[in-house]
């Protein structure tokens, strides 16, 4: 694909925004993730002549260890579940 010179420089400036965002990768992603699709739907609809978000490097996502209760927090968790079969236990007023 070949860009314009205006193109160019609104990829770049969307590249910069993105090195440049305080944003944790995968709120980038999401963002630039909107930016492809709005310009795909442009140009489906005729809108754009091409999708100049496709000239954008977006960082790699950040691979995360799936969160886990503490027996704390569990213990809490079911206390708290266990008083909606209670609703006095749990702080709920008397249905009428």
């Amino acid at each position: 694909m070949v860009l314009n010179e205006h193109d160019k420089r609104r990829a770049a400036s969307i590249r910069r925004m993105i090195r440049a965002s305080p944003l944790v990768p995968d709120s980038v992603l999401g963002g630039s993730g909107f930016c492809l699709k709005s310009f795909a739907r442009g140009r489906k609809r005729n809108l754009v002549s091409h999708n100049p978000a496709n000239a954008v490097e977006v960082p790699a996502p950040v691979e995360r260890a799936p969160a886990i209760f503490t027996p704390d927090q569990v213990r809490t968790i079911l206390e708290f579940a266990r008083g909606f079969s209670n609703p006095a236990k749990a702080g709920c007023a008397k249905a009428p």
